[in-house]
């Protein structure tokens, strides 16, 4: 039988347009053409042709960077952009709020107080209206309770 390998996780899966590149590459390689081939042509006649080659490789370098660079499925701007968020544009030093673990605590048993109160208060209420209806009709509480009359 024949087997296909299908990726599980098409994120990772890029459309390759022409040459195995994708369209990221292509712009970043053409990018790089653009201001690495101008800058040797310019310097050759006035450095060293060697010299030039060099420097048209450290101009072109970046371009080649941002279009092969990836980090956790991020190209490198959106790598550098969080970096430079992080370090540069965030407060370095985060001020720690924290709550006081007593007062959270007094704020549960006050709460649980309140309704330990409010069931008493329950059942007494319950308990007077069984005693009244009781009274009324001229029984008891357990006469009551028993459901005879």
């Amino acid at each position: 039988m024949f087997y296909i390998p299908i990726q599980k996780d098409f994120s990772k899966v890029k459309n390759k347009v022409a040459l195995g590149l994708t369209k990221r590459q292509l712009l970043c390689f053409a990018l790089a053409a653009l201001a690495g081939i101008p800058s040797y042509i310019l310097l050759k006649n006035v450095i060293a042709t060697d010299i030039a080659g060099v420097i048209m490789i450290i101009v072109m370098l970046p371009f080649f960077l941002f279009a092969l660079y990836e980090k956790d499925g991020q190209p490198l701007e959106e790598v550098l952009r969080n970096v430079i968020r992080e370090k540069y544009l965030r407060p370095q030093i985060r001020p720690v709020i924290n709550e006081p673990v007593i007062g959270s605590v007094m704020q549960v048993a006050q709460y649980m107080e309140e309704m330990d109160r409010l069931k008493k208060e329950a059942e007494e209420k319950s308990f007077k209206n069984r005693l009244f209806k009781a009274t009324r009709r001229g029984g008891s509480i357990k006469a009551d309770e028993s459901g005879r009359s």
